[in-house]
This record gives C-alpha cells, structure tokens and sequence, in this order.
C-alpha cells in the first residue's frame, strides 16, 4: 500500500511538470497567424483613450498582426514611433532596422495610456500617448506596395529673402503620392537618374520599364520614416498605367 501510495505521488509530479510545461509552451509563429486578426490601429488608439480598462479586456492575451515603423532596436525588443514595444528573439531582431516599417504577429499582454510633454514653439503642453506591449512576436512582412502618381521634376532651394539656390547634385525629385493624397513617399534614393540642373525630367526606368511623369504605378518595397519624411528602397515595379 505504501508502494502504492509513494508511486502515485511521483506519477502526480509528473503530470503536474508535463501540464505546467504544455501551459507555458510558446505559440509558433504559425499557430499565432491561425487566429490572429489584423489590428485596426485607429479603433485600438481610441478605445484605450476612451476607458483602458474594458480595452484590456477587450485585447489582452490575444493574437494581432500589427505594423509600425521601427524607432529603435534594442536588446529584446522594437520600439515603435506609434507606441508598441514588440519582444522578439535575437533571430528576428537581426531582421530590422531603424526607421523600418515592418509588420508582425504576436500576444497582446499589456496596454495603458501615458502622459507625455510635447515642446512647440516654446511652449510645453501636456498628451495622452498610447503605450503597449507585444511579446513572442515574429516579422510576418517588411516589404509594402504603394500604388500612386509618380510627380518628376526639377527641385529648387528657396531661402528666407525667396532668393532661389539650385541643389547642385540633389536636382531631381521624385515623389510618389499615395491616391489618398495624404503620404508623399520619396524615390531619390531609390531610383538611379541623370541629373540635369535647371531641367524637368519625362521619365525614368524602373527594372527595365520606363515610367512617365504622372504615371499612375504600383511598387513594392522597404518603407523608411526619416525625421517624419516618407522614403522608399529597394523598390520593384509591379505595374504602370
């Protein structure tokens, strides 16, 4: 009875260890993207804004995709310009880079509004920024299309007194507009052309095709956000009209 009795006990630690192993067990990357939904950034903003506590109930423990760009990498995690610090595995952290947009899965855990003091003009004032927390994440993209008009001409310096100062070398700028007419995305450091000071350009080639000015194209590429400046790189053409 006593065998008996001491061979129970050891049997129970062991499904105690083997149950208390499963429950703490890391979802994969995989399993996340099974249930995870897209999380729709405006309504997730404001419904922390609006009461932290119902959103916590609301979002946490849960599997989202999410995208921001990347403020800075740091040991375990990224940090994002919209408030998100996203732990990753040192694997993954190798993928990214500052300024990077990049898109991710992984388990909501924490979340809270927090004070912070913007300075204007001189002058200090107080705003709600919304913090959260991701971990067990995985990159699932860094690579966007962006479809709009392309807009190619010759950029002039204009200094205080209005006197007009040509950019020696930086002649030419390229900008894709984004249909909305919101996000401006600059192409000069994506797009190999021949300067020609004083002279508006027709055309580039982008991997063998050539786009006019006021095409309307599709491209895909790394998204960079630079002192508040959209900038594109490594682009690919996927369509012009």
């Amino acid at each position: 009875m006593k065998k008996f009795g001491k061979l129970f006990a050891v049997l129970l630690s062991l499904i105690i260890i083997i149950c208390c192993a499963a429950c703490s067990k890391t979802a994969s990357k995989e399993d996340m993207l099974a249930v995870a939904s897209k999380l729709d950034n405006v309504q997730f903003f404001n419904d922390v804004r609006n009461n932290p506590l119902t959103a916590e109930d609301k979002y946490l423990n849960n599997y989202y995709i999410i995208s921001g760009y990347v403020d800075s990498v740091e040991k375990d995690c990224a940090k994002f310009s919209n408030g998100f610090t996203v732990y990753l595995n040192d694997e993954e952290l190798k993928k990214i880079n500052k300024f990077e947009k990049v898109e991710i899965v992984g388990e909501m855990i924490s979340l809270a509004n927090e004070e912070v003091n913007k300075v204007v003009g001189g002058t200090t004032s107080s705003a709600t920024k919304v913090v959260a927390e991701v971990r067990n994440a995985y990159i699932t993209n860094n690579t966007f299309e962006v479809t709009g008009k392309i807009s190619m001409y010759y950029m002039d310096l204009l200094d205080y007194n209005g006197k007009t100062h040509t950019r020696t070398g930086e002649e030419d700028a390229w900008w894709l507009v984004i249909d909305d007419g919101v996000c401006e995305y600059h192409l000069e450091d994506a797009v190999l052309v021949e300067h020609h000071p004083g002279k508006d350009v027709t055309g580039i080639t982008i991997d063998g095709t050539e786009v006019k000015n006021k095409d309307t194209i599709t491209i895909s590429g790394k998204l960079l956000k630079v002192n508040d400046e959209l900038r594109m790189s490594d682009i690919k053409l996927v369509s012009a009209n």
